[in-house]
């Protein structure tokens, strides 16, 4: 049977609102596009060291996150009507602490264009990790002892997650990250735009110097000429400010992409994804099962197996129940 091309043009316009190949809510929301479906999927089997490996896949810093992300894909998560969201923070934290790092990271060939970061909140820092890790000099400007920026804004490092943020730093160091004492003022942000081919100013670390937010591209977060500004705190309706791990990592990520594209003297918007929509999942039938809460501070193997397990591993099968050829 031919097919017109009015009704070919139907049928492309159907199937462009089609969200099979979309990812689910929770990675859709989380700012570093954490595949929490499949690393749920790992934990719910025991299967702990893919489970890992999916946590470096996608996170910087991954120890580090495990412990200060305010965990947006909860939000997310269908199941909050249904029991209670996934506890994706908690299980974050067991996966990091229960294995050590499970990925090698391949050599590098170092690339001749040297970034530099001014302020090392934690957009410094995760941008570095990002441009490091493809072989680009970075160095990290700062005043006073390079920690005190996360500390100040996340106290749990200093307490039951000290250890992650020595192993993580210990991880910069590896990667060549290199930590150096300045004045990290108008003077050091100009002299190391002249010295350095991109520049990265860290707007939670020295918000004084950084732009306002919305005189800034919200996608690629390039400020002037080589420099890009990250990691601005956030502001509730009332206007009280705090700092979200999740967002200023986000940005931290997001600007190390423009970063290594300026460099390069390539575009700084093309090909990237805006497309914003979810999977969609039916929940018709779905029984509800309460979350499962630690009796610890931190879950068991088992605990963390069964609240693993209450994942609905989000897919759309519409399509595929109503067509009998399907």
């Amino acid at each position: 049977m031919s097919i017109s091309m009015n009704s070919q043009s139907a049928l492309h316009e159907v199937e462009s609102r089609c969200t099979q190949e979309r990812p689910p809510r929770c990675q859709s929301l989380c700012p570093l596009g954490l595949d929490a479906r499949a690393f749920l999927g790992h934990a719910a089997e025991g299967r702990w060291s893919d489970a890992r490996k999916q946590l470096e896949r996608y996170l910087p810093l991954p120890g580090l996150l495990a412990r200060v992300c305010d965990h947006p894909c909860e939000q997310g998560c269908l199941r909050g009507d249904l029991g209670g969201a996934v506890n994706l923070h908690g299980l974050e934290i067991f996966c990091t602490e229960h294995l050590g790092v499970q990925t090698r990271s391949l050599p590098m060939p170092r690339k001749q264009k040297r970034i530099a970061v001014i302020g090392a909140g934690l957009a410094g820092l995760v941008c570095a990790w990002d441009l490091a890790g493809k072989g680009y000099p970075v160095t990290v400007f700062h005043e006073g002892d390079p920690k005190a920026q996360l500390l100040s804004c996340w106290p749990v490092l200093a307490g039951a997650g000290a250890a992650a943020l020595d192993a993580e730093w210990e991880a910069l160091g590896r990667r060549g990250v290199r930590f150096e004492q300045a004045s990290t003022d108008a003077a050091c942000l100009q002299q190391a735009a002249g010295e350095y081919e991109g520049v990265l100013l860290d707007a939670g670390a020295l918000p004084e110097l950084a732009p306002a937010e919305d005189g800034v591209d919200a996608q690629i977060l390039h400020w002037r000429d080589n420099i890009c500004c990250a990691g601005w705190a956030s502001v509730t309706p009332t206007g009280h400010r705090f700092a979200s791990a999740s967002r200023q990592a986000g940005q931290g990520r997001s600007a190390a992409r423009t970063l290594e594209r300026l460099v390069a003297g390539v575009s700084l918007t093309a090909a990237r994804d805006t497309d914003e929509r979810s999977l969609y999942t039916e929940l018709d039938g779905i029984a509800p099962v309460e979350r499962v809460l630690p009796v610890a501070e931190v879950y068991s193997e088992a605990e963390a197996r069964q609240e693993a397990g209450r994942c609905l591993q989000c897919q759309c099968l519409v399509c595929v129940k109503a067509c009998v050829y399907l």
